[in-house]
């Protein structure tokens, strides 16, 4: 019990959560709907690496991905080609300046093409919700991770 008290006092709420905990909830609760809505965008892109058919598809992800980005402030966002591929490059440098720290993340926006009948709820890429989780190609490995870092 006395832990919980000094919890309580450190953090400045009774329920032990810090103002900008708090902050951070309602921005993720105001956000929810959008973020639901571009993931299903754009797990309807056909992002198939190594399918010459869904190149297109995957440049198109990637152009995706980085109009989120911009959407979001990035001052600086960029698609590479990347053999088959391409890879969005965002760099969104901290006031700090050189002798700030470095956050990279590594994700990857492309999908397998499917084995035979592994799939059996629909089409792969018209996403759906049902239960309160979303099925759809990539849907979570790896572009709802992607987003979460934006």
């Amino acid at each position: 019990m006395r832990e919980r008290q000094a919890e309580r006092e450190r953090h400045g709420s009774e329920d032990g959560l810090s103002e900008r905990t708090e902050e951070i909830r309602q921005h993720l609760t105001s956000t929810s709907e959008s973020f639901r809505q571009r993931l299903l965008d754009w797990v309807r892109i056909p992002s198939i690496a190594g399918d010459e058919e869904h190149r297109r598809a995957l440049l198109d992800s990637a152009e995706l991905f980085a109009e989120y980005c911009r959407a979001d402030g990035f001052p600086r966002v960029e698609v590479w080609p990347q053999g088959d591929s391409n890879a969005v490059f965002a760099e969104w440098p901290t006031p700090g300046g050189a002798g700030a720290p470095t956050v990279l993340v590594y994700s990857h926006h492309d999908v397998r093409a499917l084995a035979g009948d592994k799939w059996t709820v629909g089409d792969p890429f018209d996403p759906f919700i049902r239960d309160g989780l979303l099925y759809g190609r990539g849907s979570s490995d790896a572009k709802a991770q992607a987003l979460m870092h934006l």
